[in-house]
């Protein structure tokens, strides 16, 4: 008859324990492995933000610099803005009755296609 030692199950679970312990450790280093990874493509796409900042920030010191001079900031007021000096006369022109129809039938003229229902298209295209 086969005679089973005690030290054999003693054995067979110190080898199952390291077995279970390597593959948790292997896990683990696979688990960091890709974080490490997916940090590292974070950092670049950040570096990357951070240059394109740089670029903008550099920029708007050198607009900041351009706008010390009173010619440079009467001009945006004037353009941009459409400021005026006190005591100028401020001119609005208003475009012509013909402009104003013409504007009014291109307007119109895409209703006419589209329809002027207000379903939307796919109410229109089974029909509810």
């Amino acid at each position: 008859m086969l005679r089973i030692s005690p030290a054999f199950p003693l054995r067979t679970l110190l080898l199952l324990g390291s077995v279970v312990a390597a593959g948790s450790f292997l896990f683990s280093i696979g688990q960091r492995t890709i974080q490490i990874y997916q940090l590292q493509q974070e950092e670049v796409v950040l570096r990357r933000e951070v240059a394109g900042l740089e670029v903008r920030n550099k920029q708007l010191l050198e607009q900041r610099e351009g706008l010390n001079n009173d010619t440079d900031i009467e001009r945006i007021a004037r353009e941009e803005l459409n400021l005026i000096k006190p005591g100028e006369t401020a001119v609005v022109v208003l475009p012509s009755p013909e402009v104003i129809a013409r504007m009014e039938q291109q307007t119109a003229a895409p209703q006419e296609i589209t329809g002027s229902s207000s379903k939307s298209w796919w109410e229109r295209l089974f029909h509810r």
